[in-house]
């Protein structure tokens, strides 16, 4: 009798775990409407945006994560790309994951709202 192990595949967070996405998107709202937050506040705030940007609407924070500059700012950290090539080195099969409060619209997926589990692949 043949066994066959395979090696699991890993579901990696892309949203602050493969690139800082907090403390961009903060320096970005700080900016556009002269506020100063913090990620220390953001953290005692249970990761709710909302919750730490009080003084502006859900459409106003929600605002630079439809805007492509945003986005150019919005980098793999050095230590995301080290996880990445420890998994390929070490021959797991990944995906890049993450949550959304956007509809995403029908394609690889169904269009959903919330989880949305294929960003990438390797």
């Amino acid at each position: 009798m043949v066994i066959i192990k395979r090696k699991p595949i890993i579901l990696c967070d892309l949203d602050d775990v493969l690139h800082p996405l907090c403390p961009i998107w903060i320096e970005t709202l700080n900016n556009m409407y002269s506020l100063n937050h913090n990620m220390q506040e953001m953290s005692s705030t249970g990761w709710a945006m909302s919750k730490l940007f009080v003084e502006l609407t859900n459409e106003q924070i929600l605002f630079p994560l439809k805007n492509n500059e945003f986005w150019s700012n919005v980098n793999v950290s050095n230590e995301g790309y080290s996880f990445l090539d420890w998994l390929k080195t070490h021959e797991y099969q990944f995906k890049i994951v993450t949550a959304s409060f956007f509809v995403v619209p029908p394609g690889i997926e169904p269009g959903t709202q919330g989880f949305s589990v294929l960003c990438s692949t390797n």
